[in-house]
């Protein structure tokens, strides 16, 4: 019985877990300001970065002494994998024909390789887009351009784009109903420039990120068995027709 509440609480803990979502939020006014909220409270501000301190225990002597150690452990490390894999290089180079061959036997060709990676897009984008969430905050255009009559002709031409555009963006994205959204784009004869801001939040839940890693897998693991398969089938009548020919000669010397 405490089994069964412990894995059930594990399961209830997996599912909410999962229910979460995570938001990307993009701001712009003067700068371009990024941030991730994960879990619903956790925010993390990606853009624009801080300020690094500068703290005085980084370069002391001991500190110093340790960047390089691990430094040159680094560099060692790689200089080891280049070693190991000039060895396989070799390696590879003194097998026969036939060993060569049993080693590509089994693993997926180019062509398997491009149908993999161009079924995991589509899913990718298909599923991506279908979840993703996108909700226009806030958009502030001021159009200004110094000259009024260039600024009175494109504003008429924002003015005509921006219709068609939101009927696509509500008809073809899961995108929240504009209608309730704050825009605005209104002309400043006087100003010298166009002034933008904006604020976008873009938003996942974590089950839709599991679900295309899950597609993913799926498609890799298919294309893999695929190649196994026909590698097995390969080999199978390779034996079929050595038997038979094994036959006919015993016949022959009869």
């Amino acid at each position: 019985m405490v089994a069964l509440i412990i894995l059930l609480c594990i399961a209830l803990f997996i599912a909410l877990l999962l229910s979460f979502k995570a938001c990307v939020t993009v701001e712009y006014s003067d700068e371009v300001r990024l941030s991730v909220t994960v879990l619903g409270f956790m925010k993390i501000n990606l853009l624009p970065r801080r300020k690094k301190k500068v703290r005085l225990s980084k370069y002391s002597r001991r500190a110093v002494e340790r960047r390089r150690r691990k430094e040159a452990k680094k560099a060692a490390e790689k200089q080891a994998k280049k070693r190991q894999k000039k060895q396989q290089k070799a390696e590879k180079k003194k097998l026969s024909p036939e060993e060569k061959r049993a080693l590509k036997e089994g693993k997926p060709t180019l062509i398997d390789n491009v149908d993999m990676v161009v079924s995991i897009v589509k899913m990718f984008f298909t599923k991506f887009f279908r979840h993703l969430k996108i909700k226009v905050a806030r958009l502030h255009i001021v159009i200004g351009t110094g000259d009024a009559a260039e600024t009175a002709v494109i504003y008429g031409a924002v003015c005509q784009a921006v219709n068609p555009l939101v009927y696509l963006l509500e008809k073809y994205t899961n995108i929240n109903k504009l209608e309730d959204a704050d825009i605005a784009i209104y002309p400043d004869f006087l100003a010298e420039s166009t002034k933008v801001d904006v604020k976008i939040s873009f938003s996942l839940r974590v089950w839709h990120l599991f679900d295309i890693g899950l597609g993913a897998l799926k498609r890799f693991i298919g294309t893999r068995i695929k190649a196994s398969r026909r590698a097995a089938k390969k080999r199978a009548l390779e034996e079929l027709e050595a038997e038979r020919r094994a036959q006919r000669t015993s016949t022959k010397n009869k």
